[in-house]
């Protein structure tokens, strides 16, 4: 359930890309940068959280 949140973070990461700079031609707005760094700590958070059971 954790992994699979953490996926979504990063699959919304990607689709915020694709939908602003589509070509990789043109830098897409601030905020996008904002959101990658925010969604790529979310992504590392679940992940570390899932991996604390397993040990």
């Amino acid at each position: 359930q954790i992994t699979l949140m953490g996926f979504m973070f990063l699959l919304t990461s990607s689709l915020l890309s694709y939908i602003y700079s589509p070509h990789l031609d043109t830098a897409p707005p601030r905020w996008v940068h904002l959101a990658h760094g925010i969604l790529l700590f979310l992504y590392q958070v679940c992940e570390t959280e899932n991996e604390i059971p397993n040990r």
